[in-house]
């Protein structure tokens, strides 16, 4: 008896951590789809940029690590593939001043 009352508390644990995990993701989903375009800064793609080259130059005013910066940027631009086009526009994480 006592093996099977462990073994269905093992599984609440498990479905209370997944629910924990699923309203996590909707919170930060809404959290990014929430920012306004216009209050971050806007910058034209040059030939040879990498996002990584963009991250590391105006990683220090954001509060992003490179790894989330370039994600953030994918995800807010609607990149497709990780190669830039010269003369395309993109928002990246650094906020207006």
């Amino acid at each position: 008896m006592k093996q099977e009352y462990a073994g269905k508390t093992s599984w609440s644990y498990i479905i209370v951590f997944v629910v924990l995990l699923i309203l996590t993701f909707f919170v930060l989903k809404a959290s990014v789809a929430s920012a306004k375009p216009d209050e971050y800064v806007k910058i034209v793609i040059a030939k040879g940029d990498t996002l990584w080259e963009i991250s590391e130059s105006y990683g220090d005013q954001s509060d992003l690590s490179r790894p989330r910066f370039i994600n953030w940027t994918i995800e807010r631009n609607h990149i497709q593939v990780r190669r830039l086009i010269p003369g395309q526009s993109i928002i990246i994480p650094v906020k207006k001043q």
